[in-house]
């Protein structure tokens, strides 16, 4: 039985800003659907069977398998042309099933057959979604980004062609694919123009090549320079990219501010294969001017005790009419500068002042009669802080009645 709010998935779209004439990709987020947690599951399941010699799932893992590459040879990207869309899925599911119950070498998997032909097939092509004019349509083959299959399928479609292809034709000197991006390294051009044309032979797909220039070529957001030697690497950003990230002054705990400065940091070190490449990179996002506001904002420095700042407090606010004795316990766990500001366009604050004094309630009001009257370090701790001194204050905004359940709590049988 199917039980809660459910509905169709969406269609929406995220401009590719890097290409000419900034086309839509196009995302069917399938969270609102009952097949979303299905699809989750089937893809943990059916991912050990998915063929992964030449995968690489990460820039770190390709980093580390070209590390000992060395010799001769010419660099080209490949680029399958929409593959999402050009899965086939029928044919993607006679094979998984193939290599699951009739291949020895494959563990067995205890689900009969004819679940795992179907259920993958609901989730892909029985899974309804919206437009934004509200229109409601089936995507009849194909898989869609936004759905927890669609990488799977990817994998295994590109993952079977290749087998397919490297029976036919020896494998380049070098050979790496992360989805539909192929970084290849052959003896000539002539050699890779002929695995390509041998892809195309042996699947539905087109591919696209890009050619190394200078011996140089971007895969992923590497920048690869090939010598005899072997690669020398250093971090890629494309044209499109202004520099935009996590603002400084953002109201936010301080760990996010942290970890992107730590993504920026460690990427460098990571992906630069010299000191003057990495210290360039540092250099680099550094001088990004949303960057720059980020670490000026998070050098080393005294704590800053300014109240609207604090995170993870409990506070209490006074009404701010002379003779009203109503009062208000509240918890917030982004800084209080922001919960404040959530007060003055709804909850019992902004009703409390309109309903008995007939007054709208300003941002600074709440301010001036607001202060903080407990802490903990441990978010987990705060909503049982709140609930006590609710209960001992006993505030006459706090009218809402809900049950809170101790991580502790053991319901029991009722009796009659």
């Amino acid at each position: 039985m199917i039980s809660g709010d459910y509905g169709p998935g969406y269609l929406y779209g995220n401009v590719k800003t890097h290409k000419q004439g900034n086309p839509l990709r196009p995302i069917i987020s399938q969270c609102p659907t009952p097949k979303y947690q299905l699809a989750k599951k089937l893809n943990t399941i059916l991912t050990p069977y998915v063929p992964n010699r030449h995968c690489v799932s990460s820039s770190a893992e390709y980093l580390e398998r070209i590390k000992d590459v060395r010799g001769e040879g010419v660099i080209a990207s490949m680029d399958v042309e929409s593959l999402f869309t050009n899965v086939p899925v029928d044919e993607s599911i006679d094979i998984l099933a193939d290599k699951i119950y009739r291949e020895e070498t494959n563990a067995e998997l205890n689900i009969p057959e004819h679940a795992l032909r179907t259920l993958p097939a609901i989730c892909t092509k029985r899974a309804p979604f919206t437009t934004h004019r509200g229109h409601m349509y089936l995507q009849k083959d194909g898989v869609a980004m936004g759905s927890s299959l669609c990488v799977l399928f990817a994998n295994f479609y590109m993952g079977v062609v290749e087998e397919r292809v490297f029976s036919q034709l020896e494998c380049p000197v070098t050979y790496f694919r992360n989805i539909d991006d192929t970084f290849v390294k052959a003896t000539s051009t002539e050699a890779i123009e002929n695995l390509i044309r041998t892809f195309e032979d042996n699947s539905i797909l087109h591919f696209t090549l890009e050619n190394s220039v200078d011996n140089s070529l971007t895969f992923l957001d590497v920048l690869i320079s090939s010598t005899k030697e072997g690669f020398q690497t250093t971090v890629y950003t494309k044209p499109t990219n202004l520099g935009m990230c996590l603002n400084g002054e953002s109201e936010c705990p301080a760990r996010y501010r942290a970890s992107t400065i730590s993504a920026f940091v460690c990427r460098g070190f990571s992906h630069c294969s010299s000191w003057i490449d990495t210290h360039k990179e540092l250099e680099r996002a550094a001088q990004t001017e949303k960057t720059r506001s980020l670490i000026m904002r998070n050098n080393p420095a005294p704590c800053d005790n300014e109240p609207l700042k604090k995170t993870i407090e409990v506070y209490s606010y006074q009404c701010l009419v002379q003779g009203c004795h109503g009062k208000y316990i509240g918890m917030t766990t982004t800084k209080l500068s922001k919960g404040i500001s959530c007060h003055v366009q709804q909850g019992a604050l902004r009703n409390h002042a309109l309903q008995r004094h007939n007054i709208q309630i300003s941002r600074a009001g709440i301010v001036d009669n607001t202060n903080i009257i407990g802490s903990t370090p441990d978010s987990r701790r705060l909503q049982i802080l709140e609930a006590l001194l609710i209960h001992n204050e006993k505030p006459a905004y706090n009218t809402t009645q809900e049950m809170f359940f101790l991580p502790s709590f053991r319901p029991t049988n009722a009796r009659n």
